[in-house]
């Protein structure tokens, strides 16, 4: 049955309230003092519902068969399990790309050594952006590829955070080459050294685009790139620094530059600024390094990595003492994260109620995290992931702006739930594709249930809900989903499914996109 508009608008707005409004309700719970609540996970509650947590927090999902297979390892072997980032080779995700400078396009001289007119450069300037343009689709399906099918979701997710964290756009860099660059380097150190990630950034094409440190000169300094190093990428906005920091490190900053169509970093010493700088009350011919360097030594700087990642994997707004415990452990470690994600993946606080089922999807983890959930086959879906998911307000390498995406409730608004269902829907029921032009089959859940004895409407029911939910159905919804199976042509025995396929999977599918559409669903 199609709904007429007003009507789907109210719902949209009613479950936009009940998502957004248990996200408020569960994150305001369990407050008030929590003693050792980094200690590890006691074994008597590593549950199936533990495992399936750190399954889809670390990564993006997963079915039934993998949550069992991580809940037999027990709690160290499973978090030991998620964090091996050894399980799979870089050469199974191919892409083709490349830089600027091979492509053999002047745009100044043609072949015979002749100056460009004008009109010439025009179309030579049009030609790189369209063969950009095709790199940039093919590096945004190449990345959701590797998020859905990675055999380490936990290394594509905190590549994810990192990309979230140091911001950056397509649109400003205008390199698909250079946007790729980084996004190896978010990989390359997603659980290694944070230091060597803040290094690498002032030394990354893309990033030194986007924040215009290519226009940092000696006499003529550029801010932008050594405010957002302190704001937003390691120590907070106003914590620890103040406006003259900020002057003296973009200083420090001039000269860091790049060579565009190679995506190349190259320092540039005649326009970097020799004279000293006084930098958190420190006096010396400062570069761009040692400004990283003297950012590192400040006490905000580990705290506010080890509060974003906390939040990244557990629950907001986590109290003072946790975040001090884990800032001590980050700096101890020379900036290692490892040995801090550690304790959070196996401490009561990342199992606890606060933290479960209480983070609302993010479009990336909502698309990606469904087919990973589904078993469903990635090679015909992952246009459509990478579509759903910037209609949704995620687009890949292409975040709002400096700040990332805010998250949390700003993913629900009454458009992205609307877009949310209709992903579901035609994930199901298949869809066109134009890319493709063929049709995207729906999903075959009989096929994908063959070998389970399902022989009730509320086995089928509760099946479904512990795939899909992190907490359980209430009673009231439960008996609804059981009342819909109940309802007109009722399913025959399990032993007759294959023989009746289509019928028993259109009522199956009917069942699947109610319960993708329900505001649980949105939480993880």
């Amino acid at each position: 049955m199609k709904l007429t508009v007003p009507i789907r608008i109210i719902l949209a707005i009613t479950l936009m309230t009940v998502v957004v409004g248990n996200f408020a309700t569960v994150q305001a719970a369990v407050e008030g003092k929590q003693d050792s609540i980094l200690a590890p996970l006691p074994d008597n509650q590593w549950t199936y519902e533990a495992a399936r947590h750190l399954l889809f927090r670390t990564g993006f999902g997963g079915t039934p068969q993998q949550v069992e297979r991580l809940h037999a390892m027990g709690l160290k072997k499973a978090v030991a399990h998620v964090m091996d980032f050894s399980q799979q080779s870089d050469a199974e995700f191919e892409l083709e790309i490349s830089t600027p400078a091979s492509w053999g396009i002047d745009i100044s001289r043609n072949a015979r050594g002749k100056k460009l007119t004008d009109p010439e450069k025009r179309k030579a300037r049009q030609e790189m952006r369209r063969k950009d343009t095709r790199m940039y689709q093919d590096l945004r399906q190449w990345w959701m590829k590797r998020i859905v099918t990675s055999k380490q979701p936990l290394e594509e997710n905190l590549t994810l955070f990192w990309h979230g964290l140091f911001s950056t756009g397509y649109r400003t860099v205008q390199v698909s080459y250079g946007m790729h660059q980084q996004n190896e380097l978010f990989r390359d150190n997603a659980a290694g050294n944070y230091a060597d990630m803040l290094h690498g950034i002032i030394h990354d094409p893309a990033m030194l685009r986007y924040l215009d440190n290519n226009t940092n000169l000696k006499g003529r300094p550029n801010e932008n790139l050594a405010r957002e190093i302190m704001e937003l990428f390691a120590m907070g906005e106003g914590c620890g620094y103040t406006e003259n920091d900020i002057k003296e490190g973009a200083r420090a900053l001039t000269g860091n530059t790049f060579d565009r169509l190679k995506s190349k970093y190259h320092f540039n010493a005649r326009t970097h600024d020799n004279g000293d700088k006084t930098i958190f009350g420190k006096t010396g011919n400062f570069d761009g390094d040692q400004f990283v360097d003297l950012i590192l030594e400040q006490e905000a700087t580990p705290a506010f990595i080890a509060e974003r990642l906390f939040a990244y994997f557990a629950y907001s707004d986590p109290d003072p003492k946790t975040v001090k415990a884990l800032s001590s452990c980050l700096y101890k470690s020379k900036y290692e994260l490892a040995p801090m994600l550690k304790i959070i993946l196996t401490s009561k606080a990342f199992y606890s109620d606060k933290a479960r089922g209480t983070m609302i999807k993010s479009p990336v983890h909502l698309v990606a995290g469904t087919l990973r959930t589904l078993g469903i086959s990635a090679d015909a879906k992952i246009n459509g992931a990478v579509s759903a998911a910037a209609s949704m307000e995620q687009d890949l390498f292409q975040p709002p702006n400096v700040k990332g995406w805010e998250g949390g409730a700003n993913w629900i608004n009454s458009t992205t739930l609307f877009t949310r269902q209709n992903f579901s829907s035609r994930l199901v029921y298949g869809s066109w594709s134009k890319k493709n032009k063929r049709f995207d089959q729906a999903i075959d859940i009989v096929s994908h249930l063959k070998s389970k004895e399902l022989d009730s409407e509320s086995q089928i029911v509760d099946l479904f809900a512990r795939t899909l939910f992190v907490q359980p159905v209430s009673s009231k919804d439960r008996q609804s989903l059981i009342e819909f199976l109940k309802k007109g042509q009722r399913l025959p025995p399990a032993e007759q499914w294959i023989a009746k396929k289509t019928i028993v999977n259109k009522k199956l599918q009917t069942l699947l996109v109610m319960m993708l559409s329900m505001p649980q669903y949105q939480l993880s």
